[in-house]
């Protein structure tokens, strides 16, 4: 589709959804960072009134977290304001570059409550590495920001989630587990108690009514 034709469908806040982007919720297609992105803007706005104890962080600026020095990481970070968080909510991808790219997508929470990292991956395992390199990276910027006696070791604990039962819908998996484990997070402080994703609410249609709501476009119209 050539870029004068893939007209934007939504824009919110700082997000923009393209044609392209829709067409990917009609499947069997991976969810890309700006639909992901778009979601946990949209999540933090309006889900969870731009809370200031909570922070949704984008796919790219996620993907440079991990592949980052850590002697680069305070630069970069300082604006997000890490250390002031309750909650902190990231998207890992498998990808090894700094470029787009990958192939599962899955879910990292960092909570200050339980100093633990939590992750949530719908085909388990298969972000293991890489949920460790970003968490490792967010802690070494959080214990820079605390006097040497108060630093801690870095947790990092595998949620049992529902597994997606193809090799695409990762994405999807990200986003309702962050919809209901960070209002859970953010009032338990850890996932004691939190009960799995019922598998109906794993709906890529409910994200693009959800556009179509936005953007003001008719129930019944359909991307092309």
């Amino acid at each position: 589709m050539g870029k004068n034709h893939d007209k934007v469908v939504v824009s919110f806040c700082d997000s923009i959804i393209r044609q392209s982007d829709l067409k990917l919720l009609e499947g069997p297609h991976w969810l890309n960072d700006r639909i992901i992105g778009f979601y946990f803007e949209y999540l933090f706005e309006k889900e969870f009134d731009s809370s200031d104890k909570l922070v949704f962080i984008s796919p790219e600026v996620c993907q440079f977290l991990k592949m980052s020095r850590k002697e680069e990481l305070e630069v970069f970070l300082e604006p997000l304001n890490l250390d002031t968080k309750d909650l902190i909510v990231l998207a890992v991808n498998n990808n090894d570059s700094e470029r787009s790219g990958g192939s599962h997508w899955s879910l990292l929470m960092f909570s200050k409550q339980a100093r633990e990292f939590f992750h949530f991956d719908s085909s388990s395992g298969m972000n293991y590495e890489p949920a460790r390199q970003l968490a490792s990276n967010t802690h070494s910027y959080l214990m820079s920001k605390l006097q040497y006696e108060d630093r801690y070791a870095m947790r990092i604990k595998e949620v049992p989630v529902i597994q997606q039962t193809n090799g695409y819908d990762c994405g999807i998996h990200v986003l309702c587990n962050a919809k209901g484990a960070t209002r859970h997070m953010l009032i338990y402080g850890s996932d004691d108690g939190m009960e799995k994703l019922p598998e109906n609410l794993v709906n890529r249609m409910c994200l693009k009514k959800l556009i179509f709501e936005l953007g003001g476009i008719p129930e019944d119209a359909h991307a092309s």
